[in-house]
């Protein structure tokens, strides 16, 4: 069985890193993308709310944005039962971070 991933934010460090990693490693798959100005070879959405939706087969999700305005992303893929990738540092502030963990 393989871990299918839907990766949010398309930029430079997703296509240089997450992408070669995710198709090196055996066992995962990259299922969907979210991403409000860039497209990839699997279904891309503009945003993770639209993706969480519309790919309820989604394992886990991996957050390849900026960390000001990932708490809402990283709280909507953790509320919607998924599990949850972050990049360093995993939030903005140490609030949201332990708001993440709890």
């Amino acid at each position: 069985m393989s871990l299918r991933i839907g990766l949010v934010g398309l930029g430079t460090i997703a296509r240089a890193q997450h992408f070669p990693a995710i198709a090196a490693t055996q066992g995962t798959d990259l299922c969907a993308v979210a991403s409000r100005n860039a497209t990839a070879e699997v279904p891309t959405y503009t945003d993770i709310h639209t993706m969480l939706a519309s790919e309820p087969d989604l394992d886990a999700i991996t957050l390849c944005t900026p960390p000001q305005g990932r708490f809402e992303q990283a709280m909507a893929a953790l509320k919607s039962g998924r599990h949850l990738m972050l990049e360093k540092p995993p939030g903005a502030t140490l609030s949201e971070i332990d708001a993440l963990r709890r």
